[in-house]
């Protein structure tokens, strides 16, 4: 085996190799946002019973819109992402898998965000269960 061949089978190796850790990494945020999505869900279902009226009720439904809709992107985001790759394995319509290509990342930015959003909305309902907010729903 010659210089040039060594260098071709190092270059394919990196790039495989590139392809692959990029491929977990994105994976990896996709998964934690399903499952903290799920542990925000439940931990708001520890929240609700210590709720006044008003504005905790709505905000406990909105962080628990964001929760599920976040889980519900990621869970499609994994169906859509087995079809994108399935597409460039079989290397078919460059148009198809760079269409698929922007919704993922649309869904990712929006399952990410969505998350983050639930999020800070439960952080402020157990600030008000540990008192932060002590005049909280009595109207002073």
């Amino acid at each position: 085996m010659d210089k040039n061949e060594k260098n071709d089978q190092k270059d394919i190796l990196w790039y495989q190799t590139t392809i692959a850790a990029w491929f977990q990494t994105r994976m990896e945020v996709d998964k934690q946002v399903l499952t903290l999505s799920g542990l925000g869900t439940g931990l708001l279902m520890t929240l609700k019973d210590d709720l006044p009226d008003g504005w905790f009720v709505i905000l406990w439904c909105a962080a628990a819109f964001c929760f599920l809709t976040a889980m519900l992107l990621t869970l499609l985001i994994f169906r859509t992402n087995s079809d994108y790759i399935e597409e460039i394995i079989q290397d078919q319509e460059k148009d198809a898998a760079t269409t698929q290509e922007k919704s993922l990342a649309a869904m990712t930015v929006g399952a990410f965000w969505l998350f983050i959003a639930g999020a800070f909305l439960t952080i402020i309902l157990a600030m008000k269960g540990i008192d932060f907010f002590p005049n909280a729903g009595t109207g002073l």
